[in-house]
């Protein structure tokens, strides 16, 4: 079987910054253990996989390298760039995912806004000392979604300088674990780093789920719908966020950097 495959960059405009995810185009559906080996041997933090459903509707699932994900932003928003790029005329398209159904606005080349689901936020100051022993910094706030926790710290550089044993981690019962702070950037709102190693992620460079939850969180503390972050990783990444009532619309850029044929 011959799959076309790309490499694209998201969050970023241009190469070798954002995130790096792999797309690979099916014409009809595959076994979940080949996705599974075609995301090992990527072995980037995602590989999106997508299929047509109907005229502008694609089913679309994301694996790390080690465990398919029920929410995936940079892969999404790569996932929608390659079929701009390829073969869709019109400015939007839908996904059908394990999160129901995602939409993907092209607003210019390259320029994409996805229609996310907004993650409620609980309070959990009982994990508080735990994860700041892990990360051996102070927090001032922590918070779970659905999947991760959401660690509040007092200063950007506090985020920037962070060094831990990552596989202590796993020691936490949840997919991953996000640091955040306000940004020195006055043209910023928030800066995040995010860490998933139960998921097969060390350090994701720009996530665009983790968003969902900290759009929730910042517009709370910051009292305004309109947020511009950055994911302050080896590979930075920007992203504007619209809070609605239940969805975050996350805007981003994307660029092809690779592509190729796939040979299983």
């Amino acid at each position: 079987m011959l799959l076309k495959i790309y490499q694209v960059d998201a969050f970023s405009q241009k190469p070798f910054e954002g995130n790096p995810a792999a797309v690979c185009l099916l014409s009809e559906v595959i076994a979940d253990d080949i996705m599974q080996k075609v995301a090992q041997e990527m072995n980037l933090s995602e590989t999106a996989f997508i299929y047509p459903k109907e005229k502008n509707s694609y089913r679309l699932r994301w694996f790390t390298p080690s465990a398919e994900v029920k929410l995936c932003g940079h892969a999404t928003l790569s996932a929608a760039h390659i079929l701009f790029e390829k073969s869709i005329a019109t400015s939007e398209v839908l996904f059908e995912t394990l999160s129901g159904q995602l939409g993907v606005h092209k607003q210019s080349a390259g320029l994409y806004s996805m229609a996310f689901p907004k993650l409620a936020i609980t309070p959990r100051p009982e994990l508080k000392e735990q994860v700041a022993h892990i990360i051996q910094c102070d927090i001032s706030a922590i918070y779970t979604t659905e999947v991760d926790i959401i660690a509040v710290l007092n200063t950007q550089q506090s985020v920037d300088n962070l060094q831990f044993n990552i596989s202590d981690l796993k020691q936490i019962n949840m997919q991953g674990l996000i640091v955040t702070a306000p940004a020195d950037d006055v043209e910023l709102d928030f800066v995040s780093r995010y860490f998933a190693p139960n998921v097969g992620v060390d350090e994701d460079p720009v996530t665009g789920s983790t968003h969902c939850g900290l759009a929730t969180y910042w517009q709370q503390q910051l009292s305004k719908n309109m947020l511009k972050a950055r994911q302050i990783s080896y590979r930075p990444g920007d992203l504007g966020l619209e809070v609605m009532d239940d969805r975050v619309n996350i805007s981003g850029n994307a660029i092809t950097v690779m592509e190729g044929t796939l040979y299983i």
